[in-house]
């Protein structure tokens, strides 16, 4: 029976054990009761500790397959019905090549800074590396990082890729400012962006990448002659055609904030180069704006951006370059439209 469950997990692939359990039941004809007791006496698999799952469920896989891109794929997906903290923590990462600035964690992976019956984004890291699945490490001119344990691609060619999507999304994110302060939609002198000093940007419990107070009549709230601003709330992703799953923890954010009552009302807007189909209509149906690129600055800016990074890819390998460039993008106020 050891066999029969090896074999049935290398088919199924990575899951969780009562995904393994059914398929006993319905393709082998045990008893629930039987197949569980196989699960749990089968010294074939695996069972990934420290990440929480309801009803002593467990993470199982083989050894072959730790770490492997079925292996994340799978458990973000589990982690994401059952626990979405933890499963938009890896979502976060897997979306952006698995290596990121933890500053930039806080933003990404859905959870509030801190929140009463909330997993923190700071116990969410915590529990991740405990559980061996991410690592953290020091970046020179970024700070600490934290990537997926065992990657694969070289550490070189990571940090280029990373170091041109920050460079890029920079560009970006000071584009966004210009054109929600030009069209007057949030309060000119007080748009906030990520990095710009040492507390990220924050509306509610929740960091962002952009923030920025709203007066506007849909937005603000009145009490007698005195209102309350709304807000407008932007995170950007480039480089990826944004799936569900890659899209959830956005999703996920802007849902729980909507139900703090000394919130204002907040326009929820994710920029990024493109979406799946099923990520654009989730993006509708919860009431966030899926802009891109080209649609906020038309084709040949989204170009442009497109070209950048794949430029800055090329360049930053040079490790006599990368810290000379950084310094140009600090001191330079980057515009991408007149």
């Amino acid at each position: 029976m050891g066999d029969l469950v090896q074999s049935l997990l290398e088919r199924l692939g990575p899951c969780v054990s009562t995904d393994l359990v059914a398929a006993l039941v319905s393709e082998h004809g045990l008893s629930p009761a039987n197949a569980r007791q196989k699960v749990s006496r089968s010294k074939s698999i695996k069972r990934l500790a420290y990440l929480p799952f309801p009803r002593n469920v467990r993470f199982v896989y083989l050894q072959s397959d730790y770490a492997s891109p079925d292996f994340w794929r799978a458990l973000t997906r589990d982690l994401l019905k059952h626990s979405v903290s933890y499963g938009g923590g890896l979502a976060a990462l897997l979306a952006r090549e698995g290596i990121m600035p933890v500053a930039h964690f806080a933003i990404a992976c859905g959870a509030p800074e801190a929140q009463k019956r909330h997993v923190s984004a700071g116990a969410v890291l915590t529990r991740l590396k405990d559980a061996g699945l991410v690592q953290t490490f020091d970046v020179p001119g970024i700070g600490e990082c934290v990537e997926l344990s065992q990657q694969v691609a070289a550490r070189s060619y990571e940090l280029a890729e990373m170091r041109a999507r920050l460079r890029t999304e920079e560009v970006l994110l000071s584009a966004v400012k210009d054109w929600a302060r030009n069209l007057g939609l949030v309060s000119y002198n007080n748009v906030k962006l990520r990095d710009e000093d040492s507390r990220q940007p924050k509306v509610g419990t929740f960091n962002w990448d952009l923030t920025a107070p709203s007066y506007l009549w849909p937005m603000a709230q009145w009490s007698g002659n005195k209102s309350s601003p709304g807000f407008l709330v932007c995170d950007v992703l480039l480089g990826v055609n944004i799936s569900v799953q890659e899209l959830q923890p956005f999703l996920n954010k802007c849902q729980t904030l909507r139900s703090l009552r000394k919130v204002g009302r907040c326009l929820q807007i994710f920029v990024a180069d493109g979406y799946e189909p099923e990520a654009f209509l989730q993006a509708k149906k919860h009431g966030v704006i899926p802009a891109t690129t080209s649609t906020l600055f038309g084709y040949e800016v989204a170009k442009a951006l497109r070209e950048l990074t794949d430029l800055l890819k090329d360049v930053f390998p040079r490790t006599d370059t990368f810290e000379r460039i950084d310094e140009v993008f600090k001191r330079t106020p980057f515009k991408v439209f007149a």
